[in-house]
């Protein structure tokens, strides 16, 4: 799921899981797959986001009010990423 984000390939997206591992169990990798076929781009940031560590209630509150309409998968990421760090 990392690696079709643009500028992330298969050795930088095992080198954060690897990182992440612990912020990241097997639940949230296998949220992570279904997450994407079920909802798209949408489903493709939200597990990006929780392979980057953050909590499956947090990502969802990061992506709630987003249009992914008018969005791809890395501007969701980007805007959610935003919004928390701007508060």
């Amino acid at each position: 799921t990392l690696t079709r984000i643009p500028g992330i390939g298969r050795k930088t997206a095992e080198r954060l899981l690897v990182e992440m591992a612990d912020r990241v169990d097997q639940s949230g990798i296998n949220d992570l797959e279904g997450k994407e076929t079920e909802s798209g781009v949408k489903g493709e940031a939200h597990g990006a986001l929780l392979a980057l560590g953050y909590r499956p209630a947090e990502v969802t509150r990061m992506l709630a009010d987003l249009d992914t309409a008018q969005l791809g998968a890395e501007e969701l990421i980007r805007e959610a990423l935003k919004r928390v760090h701007a508060r």
